[in-house]
């Protein structure tokens, strides 16, 4: 599958919380190109400050359009948050390799902005007829972006899909790992998230002999391996998150 580069038209940019945005456009070529735990780097500016495109996963692909959820961090985000319906961007992509899509049944944990690119893994996995469970967890309700992105009707799947919240303000209190202990069977383990998270579920899933894959998020400046900039050590030896990555398997990297 070819990179390419296109200049997008924004179908919707809103915001879902006090930082959490959701980034829409159609492409019915990319819909049908992209997996679930690629990303694309986005140029949230035309001047020179910020230089660097900002890397966003896929957060989930339905009818045509490409959804994608940021949160407002720093200026290149805030700047993105600005942009409106009907405004052009230059988006690279699709990138990386991401999740398999194939196994039977599957554990999605997911943490923060981390939840995102599992969204788009449990619609492929439903659609597939495979079983999967997203445990997601936030800090607090207002930092729940999954709730309003529901409420949208863009993602109705309600029996495979548990809430967590540090405070218990939303959902179960506790974090989204806290489960998995209880889970029976031959799972998949499929993480995305805060690197205690994911360490914690990795330790976990080898305790049942799960298979399991983490998607890393690193600091990336060309998302296409050329620059090094987002070098991480693996058993394998140094390894690139946005080329080799950004999903690793839990036996790749160095828990």
């Amino acid at each position: 599958m070819a990179m390419k580069v296109k200049e997008i038209t924004i179908k919707e940019n809103m915001l879902l919380t006090d930082s959490v945005c959701l980034l829409s456009f159609s492409d019915p070529q990319w819909a049908a190109e992209t997996r679930p735990g690629q990303f694309f780097n986005i140029l949230v500016s035309r001047e020179t400050d910020p230089l660097l495109r900002r890397p966003i996963s896929i957060g989930d692909i339905k009818g045509g359009t490409l959804y994608f959820f940021y949160k407002i961090v720093g200026k290149g985000t805030e700047i993105l948050s600005r942009k409106r319906k009907g405004e052009t961007l230059s988006v690279m992509g699709p990138l990386g390799k991401g999740f398999p899509a194939d196994g039977e049944k599957n554990c999605l944990i997911g943490g923060g902005i981390g939840v995102a690119p599992l969204i788009y893994l449990l619609r492929v996995l439903t659609e597939n007829k495979k079983k999967a469970v997203l445990h997601g967890g936030f800090p607090s309700a207002g930092e729940d972006y999954l709730t309003p992105y529901q409420d949208n009707g863009l993602f109705r799947s309600k029996e495979n899909l548990f809430i967590y919240t540090e405070d218990g303000s939303r959902g179960e209190k506790g974090y989204p790992t806290k489960n998995i202990e209880k889970m029976s069977g031959n799972q998949r383990l499929l993480t995305c998230g805060p690197l205690p998270l994911m360490k914690a579920a990795e330790q976990e899933g080898r305790k049942k002999e799960w298979a399991s894959w983490h998607s890393l998020e690193e600091r990336m400046a060309c998302g296409a391996g050329a620059c090094l900039g987002c070098v991480v050590q693996t058993l394998k030896g140094h390894q690139l998150v946005c080329k080799d990555g950004p999903v690793f398997t839990g036996k790749e990297l160095p828990w």
